[in-house]
């Protein structure tokens, strides 16, 4: 019989706010009859995803949570006004998104701004009020004029929250970065979302999605005597020459238009022999469920492609019979796939490590067996950061089948608890940022790569953690130690995530487990993060 539990829900639209640092701003009481699993706080985030946050107008106003956070900012590091701002508007062939993103510049609470318009578009419409420049050697010389400024890219029909430049200015005068990036409101397909940005690596020129549409620049940064034949081929030329980006962890921009940010062409992989040399231990813990580990593995061996792999199947006590009939064969037929039985209560981190303890090669592939890998070039994506002196875990974006993402990256909230970024939202809604590479404090021990010296240098999966935040514990403390966690952008690799532990995740017992683990994991990073 199915176990209801009378939950009081204070309402706020989306609990991944909270995950993201926001503070609730309480509406009125709520009363939900629940179904009561340990997998409760998911539930209700899925809930709050696909059910209130549909209908946030009628909810809540995140651009007024939003304002409150950015003045608190502001009373903070109060600065007398004294940058001036530019908004460079991205115009089209539309007059009302023109209208809609004037008038928003036009209400801005700070003294100094101009706003000039600009776009390469056949018929574009403009403003007579403001400048306005068809091409770009035009506006570069404009913009030269403008001494010690700063310039805010904007997309006509996109909006500036009221406090954005007061914020800025407070921002700006306590740092020495020339080029910001911020966070975004995104209002798209009758969604809003709090889109909370990751801090940015400089890994490679050419992973600019990351960036968004709200970028902020020092005039200076406009390359004098260079020509160029577009904003786009400027901006990437520009941004190559950079080598240090800062990111502004608050929401100023309100992305409402279906413009997509400037894009950048990314180079294409070439697979060396550096990345092809190096044997690969795949590591798979799994318990009967012979469907998902023979998807998984057949996934794995025909997207291989050319990188030398052996996989090491730690079998936790499985008794069906098609499971271990299916065992038998595949191990005798392929020379580089063993299982080793290992029957113990589940703990996750005992058959990680007991599985990283019988491989040969010198990277360790931690996977699922509900993982299934259908991208040819994942194994280069991953082994190109794997192999850097600098790089811990490498991970990737895992989709669930329906194409939203399950995993971009692992950040914290203001309780310093853990998080999926972006979870559950399709995955076209963001491309732009989970399609680009980047670094991130944790990613998922869904499939993960690392190599066998990092993974023993800190000794491992910490074996005290069963199920829970063991692998966000062991990239925190490969962070500890100096190296940096990355998020790769791959396509189609899916997670059906959590299927082979079936319903003993939901009794009492395992979610006093769950509860005692966050205490500990509390206790253990209350120093590191």
């Amino acid at each position: 019989m199915l176990n209801l539990k009378k939950i009081y829900i204070r309402t706020v639209a989306n609990l991944s706010l909270l995950h993201q640092g926001f503070k609730p701003v309480f509406l009125p009481f709520y009363i939900l009859m629940l179904p009561f699993t340990y997998s409760g706080r998911r539930f209700l985030d899925a809930f709050f995803l696909d059910v209130f946050q549909r209908k946030w107008d009628t909810l809540y106003n995140l651009e007024t949570l939003q304002e409150k956070k950015n003045k608190r900012f502001i009373n903070t590091y109060k600065q007398k006004p004294r940058i001036k701002f530019i908004f460079l508007v991205y115009t089209d062939n539309d007059p009302e998104k023109l209208r809609i993103t004037l008038s928003s510049l036009e209400v801005l609470s700070y003294p100094y701004k101009k706003v000039i318009q600009y776009s390469e578009q056949p018929n574009p419409v403009y403003d007579p009020a403001h400048l306005y420049f068809d091409n770009y050697h035009s506006l570069q010389k404009k913009i030269e004029e403008e001494k010690d400024a700063w310039v805010q890219l904007i997309y006509s029909g996109d909006r500036m929250l009221e406090t954005s430049l007061a914020l800025y200015n407070s921002w700006i005068v306590q740092r020495t970065e020339k080029i910001f990036y911020t966070d975004e409101i995104l209002s798209k397909e009758k969604c809003i979302y709090a889109l909370k940005k990751p801090s940015y690596i400089h890994f490679a020129s050419n992973e600019m999605g990351i960036l968004g549409k709200s970028i902020l620049l020092e005039t200076s940064l406009f390359i004098v005597g260079n020509e160029y034949n577009s904003l786009q081929n400027w901006l990437l030329d520009c941004l190559k020459s950079i080598e240090k980006i800062n990111h502004l962890p608050f929401q100023t921009y309100v992305n409402q238009s279906p413009a997509e940010p400037l894009n950048f062409i990314k180079n294409p992989l070439i697979i060396t022999p550096e990345l092809q040399q190096p044997l690969i231990s795949v590591i798979i813990p799994t318990k009967n469920k012979k469907t998902l580990l023979q998807n998984c593995i057949e996934s794995l061996l025909k997207h291989s492609n050319g990188f030398k792999i052996e996989i090491i199947i730690v079998d936790n006590g499985s008794t069906e019979t098609d499971f271990l009939e299916y065992i038998a064969k595949i191990t005798s037929s392929h020379p580089a796939i063993f299982s080793y039985r290992y029957d113990i209560v589940f703990n996750y981190s005992k058959l990680i490590n007991y599985g990283a303890s019988k491989t040969k090669g010198d990277y360790l592939l931690l996977i699922n067996n509900d993982v299934e890998i259908h991208n040819p070039q994942a194994l280069a994506r991953l082994m190109q950061y794997a192999i850097k002196k600098e790089v811990g875990a490498v991970g990737c974006k895992l989709l669930y089948s329906d194409n939203r993402i399950q995993h971009a990256g692992i950040e914290f909230d203001y309780k310093k608890l853990p998080y999926h970024q972006y979870i559950l939202l399709p995955d076209h809604f963001i491309s732009t940022i989970t399609d680009s590479d980047y670094a991130i404090k944790a990613i998922t021990g869904a499939l993960m790569l690392v190599s066998k010296q990092k993974f023993e240098e800190v000794k491992g999966y910490d074996e005290i953690f069963e199920a829970d935040y063991n692998d966000i514990l062991f990239c925190l403390s490969l962070e500890k130690t100096g190296y940096k966690n990355i998020y790769v952008a791959i396509d189609n690799v899916y997670h059906f995530e959590s299927v082979s532990r079936g319903q003993a995740d939901n009794s009492i017992k395992k979610y006093k487990k769950y509860l005692q683990d966050k205490e500990l994991f509390l206790q253990k990073t209350i120093t590191h993060l």
